[in-house]
This record gives C-alpha cells, structure tokens and sequence, in this order.
C-alpha cells in the first residue's frame, strides 16, 4: 500500500473482517489497522477510532462504491419473519438495562452507549441483527 486511506472504521472484529473479506474477494487491496490494541484492550474504541478498515488511495473510489453497495443488498435482502415487510429502522432497545448502561457511560465516558436493535416499521418485531430472507 503506497498511501493507505481509511474508508470505515468498526467496533466489531468480525464484522471488520467480513467486510475486508468482501473488498480482497472483489479485488480490492485492504487491511485492518488497530484490530490487536482493540481486541485486547475493548474500551479503548473511542480513544482509537475503532478497528480502520484501510486501502490505498488508488483504490477509494471503488472501495467506497463497494461498501455502498454491500450496504444496499443487506438491506434490499431484509425481510421480517413475521410479516414479511422489508421495512426497518434501527433503534436503541428499550429494556431498564440499556438505559442503565446509557446513564452509566454516559456519567463516566464521553458519551452514552447504548444497544442498538432492528425494528420492522409495519408490525414492529424487534431482533438484533437485519433479519434475511430464508431461502430453501
């Protein structure tokens, strides 16, 4: 890499690793940066950006188009299981616990964290990751 450029940064290590494993297989030269300091030592997130995915400046463009549309097919392939419906919005999940942990780390950090789940917009199931489509 002649001039690295970071084009996402993630919290999660496996979710780094699947979209950096998307880029290489469609021809993209990427790395991660700061993958080790972050697994080892987790709250250090904020201080560091989160995992960077990385490529070369030469291959931005692209990259950015890539990760764009990997975006767009997740959420074109979402389905709710119960309704069918291919409309969600992401919101913070509401159980006594998370706003526990908001109030908490929003009194000792610099921010308040807070976990985050998928709700279909036409009968409101709630899950935690994009439900897909299951196919036979």
């Amino acid at each position: 890499m002649v001039q690295p450029i970071v084009i996402q940064s993630f919290e999660n290590l496996i979710t780094a690793h699947i979209v950096m494993g998307r880029l290489q297989n469609d021809g993209i030269d990427c790395k991660l940066f700061d993958e080790n300091t972050l697994t080892i030592m987790p709250y250090l997130n904020n201080a560091i950006g989160g995992i960077k995915l990385v490529v070369d400046i030469s291959d931005e463009t692209r990259a950015r188009q890539l990760l764009e549309q990997y975006h767009r097919e997740d959420w074109e392939a979402a389905e709710c299981p119960r309704c069918g419906h291919k409309e969600f919005i992401l919101l913070p999940q509401k159980k006594p616990s998370n706003y526990v942990t908001a109030i908490f780390t929003w009194f000792f950090s610099n921010y308040a964290l807070s976990i985050n789940q998928y709700e279909c917009q036409h009968c409101h199931y709630c899950c935690d990751t994009l439900p897909q489509k299951e196919t036979a």
